[in-house]
């Protein structure tokens, strides 16, 4: 059986990824797969150690959201508001499939749109 290894950072984990999008943008794709890494670890770790389990996926997306909000203030001049701008669609997409249209019977309210 093969061992399988971690892989050593961003590029190596999402590199052929990457590359397909332009220099100008890999920064902010890199923090937004970095948004949802976290998200995903965190939610782990509250699962493995305090037993809070997710109750939906838009919880998960809505902390997405929130990250990608909270360091959009920390990016270069010429990029800052991008992040909140795709922050912005991603809940509109939540929004979206989570629309009784959809079948779905989730409070939206929350998602702050």
């Amino acid at each position: 059986m093969e061992k399988r290894r971690v892989p050593a950072g961003i590029e190596e984990m999402l590199g052929g990824w990457l590359d397909d999008f332009y220099s100008k943008i890999k920064r902010l794709m890199v923090c937004g797969g970095a948004a949802v890494i976290w998200t995903i670890w965190k939610c782990r770790n509250e699962a493995c150690f305090q037993q809070k389990f997710p109750h939906d996926p838009a919880g998960l997306i809505f902390r997405v959201c929130t990250l990608l909000d909270a360091w959009n203030s920390l990016q270069k001049d010429r990029d800052r508001g991008k992040l909140e701008e795709g922050s912005k669609k991603l809940r509109m997409v939540m929004h979206e499939v989570y629309s009784k249209r959809h079948g779905w019977l989730h409070d939206v309210r929350r998602l702050g749109i």
